[in-house]
């Protein structure tokens, strides 16, 4: 279930974040709640970011990586569907 965002966890979790953006189209991303402390340990330049939310691209890998957003909800991230064991094939 879609929570408001006043309630998500601010701590590095990745979760599932979602807003309307400007279009009036509702948008869900992956993101996470960055602290400064994060920011400065973390990023390779800190002085480029703030304590915030952000939308994390799985598929960039070079900076910059993320985005700032302002959500209004979030839910936490599914769990990955049990792997299927498959019967070992014998020529």
């Amino acid at each position: 279930q879609w929570q408001p965002i006043e309630t998500a966890p601010q701590n590095g979790r990745w979760l599932l974040l979602g807003y309307y953006n400007k279009a009036g189209m509702w948008r869900t991303v992956t993101g996470q709640y960055f602290t400064q402390f994060q920011i400065d340990d973390e990023w390779e330049e800190p002085e480029s970011g703030e304590p915030g939310w952000y939308e994390i691209s799985f598929n960039a890998e070079d900076p910059p990586n993320c985005w700032p957003i302002e959500p209004s909800h979030w839910m936490f991230m599914p769990s990955p569907p049990a792997k299927e064991e498959k019967p070992c094939q014998t020529s």
